[in-house]
């Protein structure tokens, strides 16, 4: 009996240890910081962390089933996906969130698995985000960047619309509970910066393997003091509303709020108060007061520029400003369509001490330098330089640049719009590994006249019905007599009738291989040459 006992307590234990290791095994995090820029612009960060086992058939408890087919159809190890909005501007805000993305659209993926198939599969993934996020980023793929098993592209144009954040919502484990109440996309589109994304990862250690997907979501407002009450009645509503409005899977809730101290504090109970009001159980409030210095966000700036010096070629102007008293080492990306053709030759880095806003004592330093050329419609262009800033220094990359004609069919919808370069991505390597990004470029095109075909087939299909209305009765008819036998059919007629067949023939053949007549008159010069 006492055996039986003991059998039962060790069961019973184990049991408890699994269930804890299965509860620890599966997790999910929401967070939300609220805190200020400026004395007129707040950021909230919204932050979801999802981690499932790989052996777990029903992949765990609120982890989105899309991004699992997408991943599982594709091989995909690795996903960084993000929309954005708007310029994050680095000498007025500070350091942006990580992590960081340029204006527009931006894939890179990582795939395991058999590397025959990457460029099927690559293909494949894109065309289904495009559909399940309701993006068009379809035409990326001269602009892909590809090193081993891992491909990137980025569609500066591409913008972030109510309509992707619906595709983003589906994909949290709470869609009606948690902190996804407080993310109102409406809202969002008053704001001078938003940037919605997501992060997926296949990480083992050993023998263990698991899923982790983090998704976020950063807004910018302006007119703070109208902004801040507005939040600040939202998350009030939130933290002190019953349980059942929190999300009941989250292991962890917690919101930060950075905007004044007076707003929280300990009641007399020793319970958290916010704004006056007590907290529930549950969730994790923290109110500080970031005392704003704004010269401190002036410490580090980035920005890109053209110089034209005619309408087929000019110089690319990139500038990096350290305004801190230490220096830093930076990797400088640039990342060139096909069709804006650098000279590498030209590629250099020149530094100066900032005095004020002007440069003095500008000099050429050393960089490493790293150039992958491109190829036409098929890949786009990569520079890469590491140098080191000083403090207090500016830095200019200058190269120059070519424009590539483009074909009728590769025009964007507005020509006269003309096209964008991506931004350039700046990864700092201070205390921690920063990356920031700067201004996308528009370039204007060599824009053709879109109304030559038009007036082309005009012209060519009056010229024919002239000359077929002329021929053809010439050829066909025949004058005869009232009275008296029909005329002989004539050699001559025949051979006309067969000549304008052929030719009619040969003419349809040459446009629909886009055969010229100087390579026609080629051939027939390399075939009389063989005869002879």
């Amino acid at each position: 009996m006492e055996f039986r006992l003991a059998w039962a307590r060790l069961v019973s234990i184990a049991l408890i240890f699994v269930g804890s290791a299965a509860q620890q095994a599966h997790v999910c995090n929401e967070e939300l910081t609220v805190r200020r820029l400026t004395p007129h612009h707040t950021l909230s960060e919204f932050r979801f962390n999802l981690t499932v086992p790989t052996e777990d058939p029903n992949h765990g408890f609120g982890f989105p089933n899309l991004l699992l087919e997408l991943v599982s159809s594709n091989q995909v190890q690795k996903i960084f996906f993000v929309l954005t909005e708007s310029l994050w501007r680095h000498e007025k805000y500070g350091p942006p969130p990580q992590p960081a993305s340029p204006t527009g659209a931006v894939v890179s993926v990582t795939f395991e698995g058999d590397a025959s198939t990457l460029e099927k599969r690559w293909i494949s993934l894109i065309h289904s985000m495009n559909g399940a996020f309701g993006t068009s980023i379809t035409h990326i793929f001269p602009d892909t960047v590809k090193a081993g098993f891992e491909f990137s592209a980025a569609a500066p144009r591409e913008s972030l619309c109510v309509e992707n954040y619906t595709p983003w919502l589906k994909m949290l484990p709470c869609q009606s509970n948690g902190l996804v109440n407080l993310i109102k996309p409406l809202y969002s589109l008053s704001s001078v910066y938003r940037s919605l994304g997501f992060t997926y990862e296949k990480r083992c250690e050993k023998e263990r393997c698991w899923y982790e997907a983090r998704l976020f979501a950063f807004t910018v407002y302006e007119n703070a003091d109208e902004r801040v009450s507005a939040v600040v009645e939202a998350i009030e509503d939130y933290v002190t509303a019953p349980a059942d409005r929190r999300c009941r899977v989250a292991t962890a809730s917690q919101i930060r709020v950075l905007l004044d101290s007076k707003l929280g504090s300990k009641g007399q109970d020793g319970a958290v108060e916010f704004n006056g009001k007590k907290v529930q159980d549950g969730v994790t409030v923290e109110v500080a007061d970031p005392n704003i210095d704004i010269s401190r966000n002036e410490l580090f700036g980035v920005e890109t520029t053209f110089g034209h010096k005619d309408k087929f070629s000019g110089r690319y102007i990139g500038v990096v400003r350290n305004r801190k008293s230490q220096s830093l080492r930076l990797t400088y990306t640039q990342v060139l369509p096909w069709w804006f053709s650098i000279y590498y030759h030209t590629a250099t880095v020149s530094c100066g001490r900032l005095s004020g806003l002007e440069l003095s004592k500008e000099k050429t330093i050393d960089v490493i330098k790293r150039f992958v050329p491109s190829i036409d419609r098929k890949r786009p262009a990569e520079l890469e330089l590491q140098f080191t800033i000083d403090g207090g220094s500016e830095c200019q990359v200058n190269f120059d640049f070519e424009k590539k004609p483009l074909r009728l069919g590769e025009y964007p919808p507005d020509a006269n719009h003309g096209l964008y370069v991506p931004a350039a991505r700046i990864v700092i390597q201070d205390k921690t590994k920063t990356t920031v990004y700067s201004n996308i470029l528009l370039a204007p095109l060599l824009v053709p006249d879109f109304s030559m075909p038009f007036n082309v087939i005009c012209f060519v299909a009056t010229a024919i019905s002239f000359a077929f209305s002329t021929i053809h009765p010439s050829t066909t008819g025949s004058l005869l007599p009232v009275n008296g036998k029909l005329p002989e059919k004539k050699l001559w007629r025949t051979g006309l009738r067969l000549s304008l067949l052929v030719l009619l023939v040969g003419a349809g053949y040459m446009e629909y291989h886009s055969i010229t007549l100087n390579a026609l008159r080629r051939e027939i010069v390399k075939f009389f040459e063989r005869v002879a």
